[in-house]
């Protein structure tokens, strides 16, 4: 029967696996320990960046990045945010002062770093003011009255070919505005930093009432992916507890539930630290890693419980019930952990980031969470004296 085992099985038999990780369980739970801790402070230190960046999402293998990265470095950009500058219902947009305070903004974008062109609807009606005065140079402004203005929108209305209006850039009640700002390649976290600064400038700076809000494509991804690590980020946790609770009730026993608290949360913490350790960005994926972790670190966890569990039944010590259940829930956690870790290994290499991170950090939470079931949570069943776990079991 022995020669019929698994080759995992044979070597925590016969190789007196779980006997020596039982053994040196003070070393090794040290050495886990130091390891994650370290790994962890690294994201408690923000050490960790979570955000985006959408144009590199795909590999320089690819035609579509090519493309893209050709159009970039010959082009201003291609990242379009249109701003929608509306009055607060005191003055119309083609008020002279609500016009300047929207040159006023143009100008202050065309000095931000990130921005390479603003396309700002009050050119054209400078533009238009002076061709009204001979295409002197000195009517290049914006101008003095609104009736003018408004004259000069009527003009441009009937200019327009047949079916088309001047509603792609200002609204028919003269309300609101369009803006836009063409920027160099923004990563999520500073294209939303960039829309809050725009947005501010009016807050802090309009005397006529005017507000705006930056809106785009690229905006709406930027904010989905923040929703989505911001909702891992509060999910994640309160899942590990409410888990560590129901499995602590499950086994009628605190002990158990602490302990498996522990098991499950170190590894996808400490996983994640060593992720910003190494390359010190995560984006979209982390939403995604973080709940295929849980599964892989409850899967490896419970799996053992039980093993321990049902060996304490049988009136064995704590150190004996845990070298058991190391024997006998090993090898299938080892097994289902190298598959695991080969398959999400492939899926490292896949040429959409998105994946490629996926891929990568599954394999570091898959290795993380096999090494502290098959040491921590052994470790720490091992060491406690049997009146301890007998007192946790009543309550």
């Amino acid at each position: 029967r022995g020669h019929g085992r698994p080759v995992v099985g044979r070597w925590l038999d016969g190789g007196n696996a779980a006997q020596w990780i039982g053994s040196n369980r003070a070393i090794l739970v040290s050495g886990v320990l130091i390891v994650s801790l370290f790994a962890v402070t690294f994201v408690g230190s923000n050490r960790i960046e979570l955000n985006d960046q959408y144009s590199k999402y795909f590999s320089e293998d690819l035609e579509f990045r090519r493309d893209t990265d050709f159009a970039r470095s010959r082009l201003n950009g291609i990242i379009n945010i249109d701003f929608n500058i509306e009055s607060s219902g005191q003055t119309e947009v083609i008020a002279p002062a609500a016009l300047g305070e929207v040159e006023a903004f143009a100008n202050w974008l065309r000095t931000q770093p990130s921005v390479t062109y603003v396309h700002s609807p009050v050119n054209l009606f400078k533009k238009l003011n002076q061709n009204f005065h001979n295409d002197d140079e000195r009517y290049f402004s914006i101008p003095d009255t609104r009736e003018m203005v408004a004259q000069y929108l009527l003009i441009l209305e009937l200019s327009l070919p047949r079916g088309q209006d001047t509603s792609n850039f200002i609204t028919l009640d003269k309300s609101a505005i369009k803006l836009s700002a063409i920027t160099s390649d923004l990563t999520a976290a500073e294209s939303r930093e960039l829309r809050v600064a725009a947005e501010n400038w009016f807050r802090q700076n309009s005397a006529v009432g005017l507000t705006a809000e930056g809106m785009s494509t690229h905006l709406m991804f930027a904010y989905v992916s923040q929703n989505n690590i911001e909702g891992m980020l509060r999910g994640v946790p309160l899942a590990l507890l409410g888990i560590a609770m129901i499995l602590g009730w499950s086994f009628h026993s605190f002990w158990i539930g602490a302990a498996a608290l522990i098991s499950i949360t170190l590894p996808i913490a400490a996983s994640f630290g060593i992720w910003g350790l190494l390359y010190g960005q995560i984006g979209t994926a982390a939403a995604v890693v973080a709940a295929v972790a849980v599964g892989i670190v409850v899967d490896d966890t419970v799996h053992f419980l039980t093993r321990y569990h049902d060996a304490k039944a049988t009136d064995l010590s704590n150190r004996e019930s845990s070298i058991k259940a190391l024997r006998r829930s090993g090898p299938a956690i080892i097994t289902s952990s190298l598959i695991l870790t080969l398959g999400f290994f492939i899926l490292s290499f896949s040429t959409f980031k998105v994946n490629q991170n996926m891929g990568g950090l599954m394999v570091i939470v898959t290795v993380v969470a096999l090494i502290f079931v098959l040491i921590i949570l052994a470790s720490i069943f091992a060491a406690q004296t049997n009146k301890i776990t007998e007192s946790k079991n009543a309550v």
